[in-house]
């Protein structure tokens, strides 16, 4: 994760040194740039968001202090159910009596689909450039102007 965040900074850094908005202009390389960000966006969000709802006391605990109660004798009588899922990224505790609550942010699941767009996006335009420049490689037939000696 240290080094998406490094490369996030990096780049965010030679963004304002250039005074560009966007990223490089020629070729697939804002397709590139733009999935490599995206990458490092989704995995210095996703990697943390692994971590929500661990606590070194147990998950009792971390689900009644996300109801508000900071004493596990003041939340519901019994012990939460923890139900998880990788993607979405979901850590939801479930008491018997019918609460429910998630652990995990919904703006957090927000920005690993919008990186997950951005890599998919990246991929389209730098296949597209790529595409687009190869229309005008040269072939070996001969022009209008060589066809008419």
């Amino acid at each position: 994760m240290l080094p998406a965040v490094f490369l996030l900074g990096a780049k965010l850094a030679h963004l304002l040194a250039t005074r560009r908005l966007w990223l490089s202009p020629r070729g697939a390389r804002p397709g590139l740039e733009l999935t490599v960000l995206s990458v490092c966006v989704a995995v210095a969000a996703y990697v943390p968001g692994l971590w929500i709802g661990f606590s070194t006391k147990g998950r009792a605990e971390a689900c009644v202090r996300a109801l508000g109660n900071p004493m596990r004798d003041e939340g519901p009588a019994s012990d939460p159910t923890v139900v998880e899922r990788l993607f979405p990224l979901s850590r939801e505790c479930r008491w018997g009596n019918g609460t429910r609550i998630d652990l995990v942010p919904l703006w957090l699941n927000a920005v690993i689909c919008a990186a997950l767009a951005g890599m998919v996006i990246g991929c389209v335009l730098a296949v597209c450039r790529l595409m687009r420049g190869r229309t005008g490689i040269p072939t070996n037939t001969p022009s209008q102007g060589e066809q008419l000696k």
